[in-house]
């Protein structure tokens, strides 16, 4: 059979009248197993994106199904700030209309560190009411309210700001080396040096 393929791959440069019968039957076969082979690997690939079409079709369904079942639920709370921005925004937005949605958060925002607690009373109240909303229609639809997490005052710090946390040592000595002054190339040179001289 090897010789006859030798023949064969001998022949195949060669035109059709000058090969034997058993060579033209062996490129013949060779051929259709090459064709099948060509099938097979197309048929496969046709499924694998079959499948990954399907896959995709119900990951689309589902995100549907959970965006659905989110929308369902009760509108979630704001705070008074957001109270404030959604009664301050069109009269911004109409005094300053060149003014993008960037500069108007922070127009916003310089408003609001300006204003007394006076004045941000009002706003507050609109809070607590939306906050005790979404307590009641939590509590028809029997889903569980959960509080906001607080953060923690500083342990002997009498202004209440709390102490930064201790960086881990991977962070501390990332900023160390940051800090650390260049080596010269003449540190490097002499390290790639020594190798090469406790080698010889």
């Amino acid at each position: 059979d090897k010789a006859l393929a030798a023949a064969a791959a001998a022949a195949a440069g060669a035109p059709k009248k000058e090969m034997s019968k058993a060579e033209k039957l062996f490129l013949k076969e060779k051929a259709a197993k090459e064709k099948v082979e060509k099938e097979a690997a197309k048929a496969a690939e046709k499924a694998a994106k079959e499948e990954e079409k399907l896959l995709k079709a119900q990951e689309k369904e589902s995100k549907k199904a959970d965006k659905e079942a989110k929308s369902a639920g009760p509108k979630k709370n704001v705070s008074s700030y957001f109270h404030f921005q959604g009664a301050r925004r069109a009269a911004l937005k109409e005094a300053h209309p060149e003014l993008g949605v960037a500069e108007l958060a922070k127009l916003m925002g310089e408003e609001w560190k300006a204003m007394s607690d006076e004045d941000k009373a009002p706003y507050e109240r609109s809070a607590a009411e939306d906050k005790e909303r979404y307590r009641a229609e939590c509590l028809a639809a029997g889903i569980e309210v959960k509080e906001p997490k607080r953060k923690k005052e500083a342990d002997g710090g009498a202004d209440g700001v709390a102490e930064p946390k201790p960086k881990k040592a991977k962070e501390a000595k990332e900023a160390a080396s940051e800090v650390a002054a260049a080596k010269p190339a003449v540190f490097f040179y002499k390290k790639s040096q020594r190798s090469a001289i406790a080698e010889a």
